[in-house]
């Protein structure tokens, strides 16, 4: 979760995938709605959300978004 908001990450991928693995989504709990999608050149292995930035490791990278742009 972001902070103490109700915002959290959600990865696509599984047997049955509603959205695919390499799209990362920011979630607001509240509202509940999508607050923002992400497009990453590979499939998302794990995601970390932090004040200031989200932390998302792929299959051959690592990328951090700032949280700022939200």
């Amino acid at each position: 979760m972001l902070n103490l908001s109700n915002i959290f990450c959600l990865v696509g991928g599984g047997k049955c995938p509603k959205y695919a693995p390499n799209k990362l989504l920011l979630w607001d709990d509240e509202s509940a709605k999508e607050v923002k999608e992400i497009r990453l050149k590979s499939n998302v292995k794990n995601a970390k959300i932090k004040k200031k930035a989200i932390f998302v490791v792929c299959e051959n990278e690592i990328t951090i978004i700032s949280t700022d742009t939200f």
